[in-house]
């Protein structure tokens, strides 16, 4: 349980200071692949990203390219850190407040090797950090309970 609890605690440091360097640069990690089909290669990716306006964004994408354009990964880490932000216009009060829902995509009368879209959830940055800070405090409070 104590492993648990450190483990926890770390967790919430990183994503206190992830939101606080998050409120004025971009960054990003995840992974993306690439399937190659008959006529397309389409390029897939997730990623967890702090854009750089105090929220944190977590989602996916694609992009249909054309065979050969560029090598095909199967499957590659990636990750951008502390990069100039790169932030939406507020949309709405919620927007403004942190809280984002993403959803588009290319309209199906284009080619197919034009199509993309992408699709997000987003949060405070610092709404993950007090939930984890929450959790931290609970795992501690349970220490000696359940022992008679």
């Amino acid at each position: 349980m104590k492993m648990l609890q450190w483990a926890a605690g770390f967790c919430t440091l990183v994503l206190l200071l992830l939101w606080v360097i998050g409120c004025w640069r971009y960054t990003s990690v995840g992974y993306e692949f690439d399937i190659l089909t008959e006529d397309v290669m389409r390029e897939d990716y997730y990623r967890v990203r702090w854009p750089g306006d105090g929220s944190i964004l977590v989602g996916s994408g694609w992009v249909h390219l054309p065979i050969g354009a560029k090598e095909l990964e199967p499957f590659d880490l990636g990750a951008a850190f502390f990069r100039e932000p790169r932030i939406r216009e507020p949309q709405n009060h919620w927007n403004q407040w942190g809280f984002w829902r993403i959803s588009n995509q290319s309209p199906t009368e284009l080619p197919i090797l034009t199509r993309q879209g992408e699709s997000w959830w987003g949060v405070p940055g610092w709404l993950p950090g007090l939930v984890m800070a929450l959790a931290t405090g609970w795992l501690g409070s349970q220490k000696g309970r359940g022992k008679t």
